[in-house]
């Protein structure tokens, strides 16, 4: 594995929708920037690895007065126009032309922040990341660093305080609040499911899990079954990130449970 240094005003960690639009405005304003991303393409949980669109404060239109405007409304407008059928893949590609447009930002995918090296004032000097599919480690000094990893990646490595869970009703006067715990949302799995047109038997794998009837899933019922569903979720108990291998197994179990419920069991 190769070494090497790199150098900007302005480094973003996480190719998300916050770390996107954070990339593109700070190249507005006339930065060097270096936008880090551990996946293959940039949107986060709206890119075609999770799929969930960019609806945002307009609720898919429950909402049509609410937008949230700006960078995002931009990208917006005009994937309304490119990408009418809605398709995830186009998202990712419009996402990836928008940051790309931006002279002054240079785009790192699959490249996943490891250390940070702070200066004698207490601020993040350089970091230290990992890229695997050109076999190197990069370190990446810049003036400002823009931690928008989802999970604080960059703010823990560099030693920031933070919390993980819920917090209670008398910390910030929620009456509604359910904490202190350290419960967080869980994971999801869906599917893509496509009419052959012809029978298509599927068989479970033997480690899924058994829903054969409606009453063992009792607070939700299967409706478009195209696309799976959101409420294939579990972990919210566990350590999100170090439990993920565990998280992983179950969901998996879970999925395939649903999809031998509605392909062997009951009318759909």
């Amino acid at each position: 594995m190769t070494r090497r240094s790199l150098e900007a005003e302005v480094v973003v960690a996480g190719g998300g929708l916050a770390g996107t639009c954070a990339a593109i405005a700070a190249a507005r304003s006339g930065a060097d920037v270096i936008l880090i991303q551990d996946r293959p393409m940039l949107g986060g949980n709206t890119s075609s690895e999770v799929r969930v669109h960019a609806t945002g404060a307009d609720c898919s239109g429950g909402r049509p007065h609410a937008r949230e405007a700006g960078i995002l409304e931009e990208i917006r407008l005009e994937d309304a126009v490119r990408n009418t059928q809605r398709s995830n893949s186009m998202w990712d590609i419009i996402l990836e032309e928008w940051v790309r447009r931006e002279d002054s930002v240079r785009v790192l995918l699959n490249t996943s922040v490891v250390s940070a090296a702070m200066t004698s004032a207490g601020t993040i000097g350089a970091i230290t990341c990992s890229r695997p599919w050109t076999e190197e480690e990069l370190v990446i000094s810049a003036d400002l660093f823009i931690d928008c990893t989802g999970d604080g990646t960059l703010g823990a490595a560099a030693g920031a305080d933070f919390r993980i869970g819920r917090e209670g009703p008398d910390e910030f006067g929620e009456p509604d609040a359910e904490g202190p715990d350290d419960k967080t949302m869980g994971c999801s799995l869906m599917w893509i499911a496509e009419d052959t047109g012809a029978p298509a038997p599927f068989v479970a794998p033997s480690w899924a899990r058994k829903f054969e009837s409606l009453e063992d899933l009792p607070f939700r019922r299967p409706g478009e079954l195209r696309h799976g569903f959101w409420w294939i979720e579990w972990g919210g108990e566990l350590d999100m990130i170090k439990d993920q291998d565990q998280i992983r197994q179950e969901l998996l179990a879970c999925l395939f449970g649903v999809w031998d419920h509605l392909k062997n069991h009951g009318d759909y």
